[in-house]
C-alpha cells in the first residue's frame, strides 16, 4: 500500500495546522485542518500565512507581533537567537 502526504503541516502554538491545496481548471482551492475542524480558505496559496490566518479565524483572535515571530521561528523561517 502506498500513502501519499498531499498537504503541508505547520506548527502554531503546539497545534498542527494542515494546509490542503488543489489546483483545478477553475483555480485553486485551499482548506486548513486544525483540531479536526476544516476551514475553507478559497484561492489561497498553501503557505505559513494561510496556516496563521486559519488559526486566527478558528480561535477568533489575532496574533500580536511577538506571537507571529514565535510561529515563524517554530516553523524554521527565522533562526532562534
Amino acid at each position: 500500500m502506498i500513502y501519499v502526504k498531499n498537504y503541508l503541516t505547520f506548527q502554531v502554538f503546539g497545534q498542527e495546522v494542515n494546509i490542503i491545496s488543489d489546483e483545478t481548471d477553475c483555480g485553486r482551492n485551499t482548506v486548513a485542518e486544525l483540531q479536526g475542524q476544516y476551514y475553507y480558505l478559497g484561492d489561497e496559496p498553501p503557505t505559513i500565512a494561510s496556516a496563521i490566518f486559519a488559526w486566527q479565524e478558528l480561535n477568533k483572535r489575532e496574533m500580536d507581533d511577538k506571537e507571529l515571530h514565535q510561529v515563524f521561528r517554530d516553523n524554521g523561517f527565522i533562526e532562534a537567537r
